[in-house]
C-alpha cells in the first residue's frame, strides 16, 4: 500500500510526498521511507530521496526526468537479490540468483536519452549452476544510436568470460561487432540461444569468437573447445558427452570426426556441418559413425509411430 500527500503551489504544478509505505515483491515486504519527494514542474519531474528497501537491500532513485541533457537521473542498487525477480523469470524457465550492486545514470529521458551503467553481480547462478562474479559496464549513445558493452565473469579467481564491443541499432547491415573470449565458461549460459536444438547443458567451453552481422542473423566466427560438455538432443532425447573442439565460420559449425559418447560410454564420431543461420530451422548435414551407440531415447508417449 502507498500513502502520500499532494501539495499545489506557485513554483510547481504539484508536489507529492510519500509517507512510509510497504510494497510486496515476491512475498517480501519492501519499505518506502517518508523522505520521498516528487515535484512536477512544466516539462520536468524531480525525484528526491526515493528509497525502496528490504533489510540490507536497497533501490534508490534521485534526479530529474526531462528532455534536457543537463537533467540527470541516478538509479542505484545495493545488495539487490536477483531471486526477487523470480516471478518474472520463472515463466521463461529461468532461475537466476546473485547479489547485484551498481548504478545507472540517465539524461534527457524525454528527449534524446543517454544511459551509462556499471553493475556487478556476486555469486551469479543460472538455473542452479554457479556462473561466478559478473562485472558489466555499458553506455548508450543516443546520437550514435549504439551501445558500448564491456563485461567480464570471474570464477575461482580466474577470468572465464570477456565480452566487449559495440551494438549498433541504426545500421541496416551490421548491428553487432562483439568479441567473445571464453575460458572454461559454464556452458549453461548459452542454453537460451540453443534451446530449440539441445537442452540440459553441462560442462565448460573455451573460445575466441567474433560476432558480427544483424540481430536476426548474427555471423559467428571462431573456434569452440568443449570440456566435459553434456547436451541432450531434444528431438532424440539422447544425452551425450563431448570433449573435443569445433570450428565456426559464418555461423556454420564444422565437425571433423568429433568424438561423442553416450550415457553408457559408447563412442561415435560425427563429421559434417550444422548451419545456425536460421535457429528456428537449422540445417544439419552430419554423418555419424557408431557401433552400439544410443541414437534414440524416446517412449511411445513422445511419438507413438517410432520410439526406442
Amino acid at each position: 500500500d502507498l500513502y502520500g500527500l499532494i501539495e499545489f503551489g506557485s513554483d510547481t504544478l504539484a508536489k507529492v510526498s510519500l509517507l512510509p509505505s510497504d510494497v510486496i515483491i515476491d512475498h517480501d515486504i519492501w519499505k518506502i521511507e517518508e523522505k520521498v519527494r516528487l515535484k512536477f514542474e512544466e516539462k520536468r519531474t524531480i525525484i528526491e530521496g526515493f528509497e525502496l528497501s528490504n533489510k540490507n537491500q536497497l533501490i534508490a532513485i534521485n534526479g530529474a526526468v526531462s528532455s534536457s541533457k543537463d537533467d540527470l537521473l541516478e538509479i542505484v542498487a545495493e545488495n539487490f537479490k536477483l531471486s526477487s525477480l523470480s516471478q518474472l523469470t520463472k515463466g521463461f524457465g529461468v532461475d537466476i540468483e546473485g547479489t547485484m550492486n551498481g548504478s545507472a545514470h540517465l539524461s534527457a529521458i524525454l528527449g534524446t536519452p543517454n544511459i551509462e551503467s556499471e553493475l556487478t553481480v556476486d555469486s551469479l547462478r543460472y538455473n542452479k549452476t554457479q556462473i561466478g562474479f559478473l562485472d558489466l559496464s555499458s553506455a548508450y549513445d543516443n546520437e550514435a544510436n549504439n551501445v558500448i558493452v564491456n563485461a567480464t565473469i570471474h570464477k575461482n579467481n580466474k577470468k572465464t568470460a570477456d565480452v566487449n564491443g559495440v551494438i549498433d541499432f541504426k545500421s541496416k547491415t551490421d548491428n553487432l561487432d562483439l568479441n567473445l573470449l571464453l575460458n572454461q565458461t559454464e556452458l549453461i549460459i548459452f542454453e537460451p540461444f540453443v534451446s530449440l536444438l539441445v537442452s540440459d547443458l553441462k560442462g565448460n567451453v573455451s573460445s575466441d569468437l567474433k560476432i558480427l552481422g544483424k540481430f536476426n542473423k548474427p555471423e559467428i566466427n571462431g573456434e569452440l573447445i568443449l570440456s566435459n560438455a553434456g547436451v541432450t538432443v531434444n528431438y532424440l532425447k539422447t544425452p551425450y558427452l563431448i570433449n573435443d573442439k569445433v570450428s565456426v565460420q559464418g555461423s556454420i559449425i564444422t565437425l571433423n570426426n568429433l568424438i561423442i559418447k553416450d550415457k553408457f560410454n559408447n563412442q561415435a564420431t560425427a563429421t559434417g556441418t550444422i548451419n545456425l543461420n536460421n535457429l528456428e530451422n537449422p540445417e544439419i548435414n552430419v554423418i555419424i559413425n557408431a557401433v552400439n551407440f544410443m541414437a534414440l531415447n524416446t517412449t511411445a508417449k513422445d511419438n507413438p509411430s517410432y520410439y526406442g
